[in-house]
């Protein structure tokens, strides 16, 4: 669950709420609006999107790791245009459309972009689509153009990573892992564009590590989430960043 520190859609004077557990800080609260983890009450009438969001994107990322890492061989990502495009492509800009219903618009722009991204990574390995046949036998090109395109999303993520600092630690590390993995694979592209292919394989592989344990850091606090839908009564511990962490005022000029 996110700490958008929003209020949710159904507004708590409207009618009185029970109290609710929230899977972030373990506590009870009786107003949402003194939580920071911004889900919806369990009376609100809507449930709470993120899990789907959090398995399309783990799933997608550790799928995509594996060949990053060549385990068993496999360096060819095309097979996982299924979960590219199918699975966190569309789930993910799903999700985030009702992550916007719920007043959530952190997640929303999260979820929205990568969605996004893994839709147009998909598109990039579709062999129909010939975005690599445009180059012909260019790779030098090609590489720098890869290079450029993960630049970008880079520093997008270290965006998204300032914002959670807001969050809890297994969202900064989802971030913080993801955007390692990105600079090393911005790295790999350029260093094979420049004419040293082993050195760029050795980047790709790095980086497909750093993807490989956020991917991990995804499927636990996907866990800690199916324990609470579910009414385990188990919380997995998350680092909820206290809520006056991270938050800066601005200081009123005197006139």
């Amino acid at each position: 669950l996110l700490l958008t520190g929003r209020r949710s859609i159904m507004s708590t004077t409207e009618r009185p709420l029970e109290p609710i557990a929230c899977v972030v800080c373990g506590g009870r609260k009786q107003d949402i609006d003194h939580c920071n983890c911004g889900r919806a009450p369990k009376n609100a009438g809507f449930g709470n999107p993120t899990p789907l969001a959090i398995a399309a994107f783990s799933t997608t990322l550790t799928t995509l790791s594996l060949a990053l890492m060549e385990w068993r061989g496999v360096t060819i990502a095309n097979l996982f245009i299924a979960n590219f495009i199918f699975y966190a492509g569309i789930t993910m800009i799903i999700t985030a459309q009702w992550e916007l219903v719920l007043g959530h618009s952190f997640p929303y722009v999260v979820f929205s972009s990568f969605g996004a991204f893994y839709l147009g990574y998909g598109a990039i390995l579709v062999p129909s689509f010939g975005v690599a046949a445009a180059f012909g036998d260019d790779t030098e090109q090609l590489n720098n153009a890869l290079g450029f395109y993960l630049t970008i999303w880079t520093v997008l993520i270290l965006i998204f990573a300032i914002g959670a600092l807001r969050t809890n630690l297994v969202f900064i590390n989802i971030f913080g892992l993801v955007l390692i993995a990105f600079i090393l694979l911005d790295a790999s592209f350029f260093v094979t564009a420049d004419g040293d292919p082993i050195t760029g394989r050795r980047l790709r592989i790095a980086g497909g590590y750093f993807a490989f344990f956020a991917g991990l850091h995804g499927f636990y606090l996907l866990l800690a989430q199916v324990f609470e839908m579910m009414g385990f009564g188990i919380i997995l511990p998350l680092g909820v960043i206290p809520d006056n962490w991270f938050r800066f005022q601005r200081k009123e000029k005197h006139k």
